[in-house]
């Protein structure tokens, strides 16, 4: 298939699933544009990954336990720069009505 042929299929798709990470990266995804986003695992990820994502639709569901695992992170100052807390965890405790049980 050629990339025209691809980005059309993207653009008509009803649903795409995708990686967080590849929505921002992506050729064929960059641009496009989604009516909602849906993310799973969204405790494990961090704030600067899911934006990306975030920002190609008009609204999104973070689907995950913001009680569990948290993002991965190896470094000290990305730490103590709140990178190890999710945008799922900073949600729920801001808005810990909105969170489904």
């Amino acid at each position: 298939p050629t990339a025209e042929n691809l980005s059309y299929v993207v653009s008509s798709a009803r649903i795409v699933g995708v990686t967080t990470l590849s929505v921002p990266r992506s050729p064929l995804l960059i641009g496009q544009h989604f009516d909602v986003v849906i993310i799973d695992e969204a405790g494990q990820i961090s704030q600067p990954a899911i934006l990306g994502a975030l920002m190609a639709a008009d609204s999104f569901v973070l689907v995950g336990d913001h009680m569990q695992l948290p993002p991965l992170v190896t470094s000290a100052a990305a730490d103590e720069g709140g990178y190890g807390i999710s945008m799922l965890k900073r949600l729920a405790d801001k808005f810990p009505r909105s969170v489904a049980q």
